[in-house]
């Protein structure tokens, strides 16, 4: 249960920093790839609470706090992925 409930917020992070890194030419440094990959779904997921505190007429997901680690640690799997599988396996990246 919680496999299918937290996939999603490890595998979306995780896919748009490797998104991310093909746009290189914005954001050069991972820190600042792993940091805007990061931001967003957990701006979203703060918008979610703040949402409900002020109109709750239609359904736009549930806050949840412990999607923001899952966050961190699908970003942390992506930084990982590329800094050392990604950079030694092709000469390009």
């Amino acid at each position: 249960r919680l496999w299918v409930g937290y996939a999603k917020d490890l595998i979306q992070p995780f896919a748009f920093y490797l998104f991310i890194c093909l746009g290189e030419r914005w954001l050069k440094d991972w820190r600042q790839r792993a940091l805007v990959a990061f931001a967003i779904p957990t701006l979203l997921e703060f918008g979610q609470y703040l949402y409900y505190q002020f109109a709750s007429g239609y359904y736009a997901g549930v806050f949840d706090p412990l999607d923001i680690p899952m966050y961190a640690i699908g970003v942390g799997l992506a930084v990982v992925l590329e800094q050392m599988v990604f950079a030694k396996l092709f000469k390009f990246w």
